[in-house]
């Protein structure tokens, strides 16, 4: 099973301090340390500098690029974010999962002209990925066109493959659109699962 994360992370800190011991140039183990200090820790300032640390030592690093784009989302620098994301995009252009980060860091600052153009990118790259049904769903419903939510949350719930994960989305878009009546249903889904003790993760 999963270690819980109380031990888990001080395990992890352990070893990729050692890790930076027998190579100081090896930015990934930086890269590890900035996010124990970050999810952990809560210690933005210390992340910060492994961070950078681990940007000075491999510059064109998709994945360096893409942790500190979700570390200046946090920190609310949602420009520099969007330059960090931009940039794990150019060095991987084929990464689904960097598009989709690309436009949510457009969504966080609110610039979702630019996030929508973004998700449709992915849905017509590749249908069958979820998270480019999600985030579009995110964005219409910010701007009010629910009906349009509704069939992206709709096709998330689909492709997700998991009775429960989407629909407090699906939920919200129908509640928003007016049907009462579909926005209680998933409410009872997900309560009755929660009540049997099945309510875990995302949703």
């Amino acid at each position: 099973g999963l270690m819980p994360p109380a031990q888990a992370f001080p395990k992890a800190k352990d070893y990729t301090l050692k890790a930076i011991e027998l190579d100081p140039n090896h930015a990934e183990s930086h890269l590890s340390l900035a996010t124990i200090k970050f999810f952990h820790n809560w210690d933005f300032d210390g992340a910060e500098a492994s961070l950078n640390k681990a940007v000075s030592l491999s510059l064109n690093s998709s994945l360096i690029n893409q942790v500190h784009g979700w570390f200046l989302i946090a920190k609310g620098d949602f420009t520099k974010a969007i330059e960090k994301m931009q940039q794990a995009v150019i060095l991987d252009p084929l990464s689904l999962p960097l598009m989709s980060n690309l436009g949510d860091a457009y969504s966080f600052a609110g610039r979702f002209d630019e996030a929508l153009a973004q998700y449709d990118k992915i849905v017509e790259m590749d249908p069958s990925y979820r998270r480019g049904f999600e985030g579009r769903g995110m964005i219409f419903l910010a701007l009010g066109e629910n009906e349009k939510a509704i069939n992206d949350f709709k096709q998330y719930h689909k492709l997700v493959g998991h009775p429960l994960k989407g629909l407090s989305s699906l939920g919200h878009a129908y509640a928003a659109a007016g049907h009462t009546d579909k926005a209680f249903e998933c409410l009872e889904k997900l309560k009755q699962s929660y009540l049997k003790g099945n309510f875990s993760g995302k949703i």
